[in-house]
């Protein structure tokens, strides 16, 4: 019979800086970054374009990311493609300038991140 038990993750100055149980696995997560990469002027009553891209601390695209977008009141969301690209389309109704934010809430193996804009309408 194997015994189980702990393991202890050591840093170079061999101060323990996580202790896990055998067997399970240490979560890790990778930090984002959320850039917002659409229009910025649309037209009153007219479907306007809300897009971001994510990528990873390497800059490399962040695939199948569930990406929010909210502005004026309006809401839709996207998942991300091979590019890191999440895009969904809107209709403002009302003239005004609006704060546009596009939200990653984060996954197992990535942190959130959000990205915000001014939309003219």
């Amino acid at each position: 019979m194997a015994c189980r038990g702990l393991i202890y993750i050591v840093d170079a100055s061999k101060d323990v800086i996580q202790i896990i149980q055998e067997g399970s696995v240490p979560k890790v997560e990778v930090t984002t970054t959320l850039t917002y990469t659409c229009d910025v002027l649309a037209l009153v009553n007219t479907p306007v374009a809300l897009a971001a891209t994510l990528v990873n601390e390497e800059n490399q695209p962040v695939s199948g990311a569930d990406i929010s977008f909210q502005v004026a009141a309006q809401s839709c969301s996207a998942l991300t493609g091979a590019d890191g690209v999440a895009s969904c389309d809107v209709t403002i109704g009302t003239a005004g300038v609006y704060q546009v934010t596009a939200e990653f809430v984060g996954d197992v193996s990535h942190k959130p991140s959000t990205a915000t804009a001014l939309l003219t309408v």
